[in-house]
């Protein structure tokens, strides 16, 4: 899944590459439903990036990888978050309210 995600670099824009990013680390804890699990954990997906010299997208995914998130839950969300940050707005934190 990590050199799939290392491939689409060649041929995705970047913000595309953030979402299936996204969506490939997204792992969490629900208040409804199963848990979360990523498909790769984010840092070894940061593993494969680091080695994967030579390979075609590698340098978009390197950039593309600076900006994926944990946690996401959509590809709406991501392309929010990514419009916010575009926009110059500083980086929104997810808080938990406990009673």
């Amino acid at each position: 899944m990590a050199r799939t995600w290392v491939d689409l670099g060649s041929v995705l824009p970047i913000d595309d590459l953030v979402v299936a990013g996204d969506a490939i680390v997204s792992e969490h804890a629900r208040l409804f439903g199963p848990p979360r699990v990523a498909m790769v954990p984010l840092a070894r997906l940061r593993e494969f990036v680091d080695g994967a010299n030579g390979i075609h997208g590698v340098r978009k995914a390197r950039l593309a990888l600076d900006l994926v998130r944990v946690g996401v839950d959509s590809p709406p969300e991501s392309k929010l978050r990514l419009l916010l940050d575009d926009a110059g707005l500083p980086e929104f934190i997810a808080v938990l309210m406990t009673s």
